[in-house]
């Protein structure tokens, strides 16, 4: 009696383990999906361009949602920076934008229909974050 209860009990913990596995693989699809934007939005990967030496460091907190879509870009800072000076340079043109906001906020800046822009934050904390968007 007591082996069949075990077989019972590590079957449990198997399934129990393959559901949590499901519902993790879903977790950045239901983020994705609830962003609030329209269907054409394009996530944009914001990094910090001091970081790029080899030396090994302790990951950052700071983390910026960034998307496009319909000539707008939104920002979401986990943690806010204050005022923010944001660049997009127009890659077909080269023309420059510079637009402010508040990173303390949820932030959506009109920047128009872009295919290819870089995008560069600078914070009034000193940091400067860079980014891309590229729409097919």
């Amino acid at each position: 009696m007591y082996i069949c209860t075990n077989k019972i009990s590590n079957m449990n913990r198997k399934i129990v383990l393959v559901l949590i596995a499901i519902m993790l693989l879903h977790l950045p699809l239901l983020s994705q999906s609830s962003n609030g934007n329209s269907k054409n939005a394009v996530a944009i990967l914001l990094k910090d361009p001091t970081r790029n030496n080899n030396r090994p460091k302790a990951p950052s907190k700071q983390f910026i949602e960034c998307w496009y879509g319909d000539g707008e870009l939104s920002f979401d800072f986990t943690i806010p920076e204050g005022m923010c000076n944001l660049n997009v340079t127009d890659g077909k043109s080269g023309f420059v934008y510079n637009y402010v906001f508040d990173s303390s906020e949820h932030a959506e800046v009109y920047v128009g229909n872009l295919e290819h822009a870089d995008i560069t934050i600078t914070t009034a904390l000193g940091h400067t974050y860079i980014g891309e968007i590229l729409v097919d």
